[in-house]
């Protein structure tokens, strides 16, 4: 009502809502926790480039709640975590309100997904995991449970733990057989963890889609893989004598498969 008050009469607009900001700012110094005050000045500090004003009238409203789980206190922290994230860079601050947030509403979508981008924006892999498994966990499921799958790999995979990541991403693949970024952190983990079959079926699975070039790379790593940690020589050799036929100046390839050749026994091949 004040806002409205002040706001009649012949003044100038600009005038009008200047006189309507200093009663507001009145009001919040009798009263510090005055909700309607609070609204109006840390808005309008907000969006003239004060975030950090902004941000100091919402933690007073905030404190001033007899019941800081309710509707309202949720969403004064998604605010406060909203100022602290992105105008005043306070990563810190804003992973305080939304974990509170969480410990309130747990999984709720609304909460969720700001602080999984904070976690992933931060770095911090082991509590995106824990975020991610929690989400997958709940009663109700997420109704698009791909993009959390993958949060949860990618968290599990950070904080070290690929065994963890290479489940998480294959359940991701489930949701979206063809996504190639699913795909190329699987190789990368198979590959890092030296386990042949899973990345050979990859492999192999990519070489049916590849291009000119790109199978050819395809067919180098495979005859490595069935040659070296398959002990397969005989099949990373039809690799390179693919690439051979296609190719026959290749010099990598003739280098390689000449060297199974011989230890097969057939130089002559």
């Amino acid at each position: 009502r004040a806002w409205r008050d002040v706001s009649r009469g012949p003044r100038p607009p600009r005038r009008r809502r200047e006189e309507a900001l200093d009663h507001y700012a009145r009001v919040l110094a009798l009263v510090p926790g005055h909700a309607e005050a609070a609204e109006v000045l840390a808005t309008h500090h907000a969006t003239h480039g004060r975030p950090a004003e902004a941000a100091r009238i919402f933690e007073t409203r905030l404190a001033s709640l007899a019941e800081d789980t309710g509707p309202e206190a949720l969403d004064l922290r998604l605010r406060l975590a909203r100022l602290y994230g992105d105008a005043l860079d306070r990563p810190d601050r804003a992973r305080d309100h939304l974990e509170r947030a969480r410990e309130t509403f747990g999984t709720a979508a609304e909460v969720a997904e700001p602080l999984a981008r904070l976690y992933e924006r931060t770095g911090a892999h082991a509590a995106l995991a824990a975020l991610a498994r929690d989400v997958l966990g709940s009663d109700p499921p997420p109704p698009r449970p791909g993009p959390w799958r993958r949060r949860l790999a990618s968290g599990e995979r950070g904080a070290g733990r690929p065994d963890a990541a290479a489940v998480a991403y294959r359940a991701a693949l489930l949701d979206s057989p063809d996504d190639r970024e699913i795909e190329d952190a699987l190789i990368g983990i198979y590959r890092e963890q030296r386990e042949c079959e899973p990345l050979v079926e990859l492999l192999e699975k990519r070489l049916s889609f590849a291009g000119a070039e790109e199978a050819i790379a395809l067919r180098l790593e495979l005859a490595e893989v069935h040659a070296e940690g398959r002990d397969a020589p005989r099949e990373g050799l039809a690799h390179l004598e693919w690439i051979l036929e296609r190719h026959p100046q290749h010099r990598e390839a003739f280098d390689r498969a000449l060297a199974l050749a011989e230890t097969l026994g057939e130089p002559e091949r």
